[in-house]
Order: structure tokens, then C-alpha cells, then sequence
């Protein structure tokens, strides 16, 4: 509704093209074929012996991504060998991010990072249910919105011990598995 909106206001303008609202197209395996991946998944909890796939799928901008602050919980949550940590980071990330990461998977074994550009893949092995790509994306929307500064940095900070909260909270209190 959000893009069909604004599209329309386009159209009204330019009236030459229609707008008809269908979803996200790359999202429909979510209704349709959810166990595309589940052998995939299974292999990889045997191969790593592990009980659960984690995925941290930061968002690229640099204004945005959680990924400076986070390496050390990574590192922390791989010492449960009960956890497998797929890593998918979007191809604009910062390269110093991906070499980051990239290493730290190098060093630790039950952390993979992922190159593969489908994001709905890992989103699939990883069982995800709820998925804080699409809170980042809310993020970006909701930063667009403010024109206070001191506003912004206050809501940043607050969405980034929010997203901690519900991580560290997720992890220990629940079977399934996020994204952030």
C-alpha cells in the first residue's frame, strides 16, 4: 500500500502506465513452497551437529546496519556449539563489514558466511517466522520521517537496544530462530 500510493500520484502525473497492487513476488515462496530448502537444512544441523540455524542478515546502510556493533555477540553466541550462524550480508554492505565477518567465520566453525545473493533461502533454512530485515526497512521509513536530529540519534539508539533486547530475549527464551 505504502509504494501502490505513491506510484498512483506518479501515474496521475504522468499517465502512462497502471499500477496494480500484486505483493512482493520474491516473498511468495512463503505461501508457497515453504520446505523448498528443508533437506538443505537438515544436512546442515547434521553436518554441524547442531540443534538450531541462526541467520544475521544486517541491512548495508552504513546509517542503518547493525553490523559494528554486533561482532562480539556473534562471537558470544557461537560458543553455544548448539547454534549454527549463517551470515548473509547484502552485496553493498561496507567491504570492511564483509572482511570482518568473513574472517570471523574463517576463525570459528559453526559460523558460516554466506555469498549465495538469495536472501530468501537463508531465511527459509533458518526457519525464520518473524524477521527484523523488514523492522530495518520499517527503520528506514521512519528515519525519512524525522527532521529532528537529536530525535533521530534518540530513536537509533532505541531501536538498537530494542533489536538487542529482542535478539538475546529470542535466543534464550524461544526454539525458533531470527534475523536482524
Amino acid at each position: 500500500p505504502y509504494f501502490t500510493e505513491r506510484f498512483n500520484k506518479l501515474k496521475s502525473i504522468h499517465k502512462d502506465f497502471d499500477v496494480i497492487e500484486t505483493g512482493w513476488p520474491k516473498l511468495d515462496i512463503y505461501g508457497t513452497d515453504k520446505a523448498a530448502f528443508e533437506q538443505e537444512r537438515k544436512e546442515l544441523l547434521q553436518k554441524y551437529n547442531a540443534k538450531k540455524i541462526l541467520l544475521y542478515a544486517p541491512t548495508f546502510s552504513p546509517k542503518l546496519t547493525s553490523a559494528p556493533f554486533l561482532v562480539e555477540q556473534i562471537k558470544s553466541l557461537s560458543e553455544n556449539k548448539e547454534y549454527l550462524i549463517l551470515l548473509k550480508f547484502h552485496p553493498l554492505m561496507d567491504e570492511s563489514w564483509i572482511q570482518i565477518y568473513t574472517d570471523l567465520a574463517n576463525e570459528i566453525p559453526n559460523i558460516i558466511f554466506e555469498t549465495e545473493k538469495n536472501i530468501i533461502k537463508f531465511l527459509l533454512i533458518s526457519g525464520i517466522e518473524f524477521c527484523l530485515i523488514f523492522v530495518n526497512f520499517l527503520a528506514y521509513l521512519l528515519f525519512n520521517s524525522f527532521c529532528n536530529a537529536s530525535r533521530l540519534i534518540s530513536f537509533s539508539i532505541f531501536l538498537l537496544f530494542s533489536i538487542l533486547l529482542f535478539f538475546n530475549t529470542y535466543f534464550l527464551n524461544c526454539s525458533n530462530v531470527i534475523s536482524v
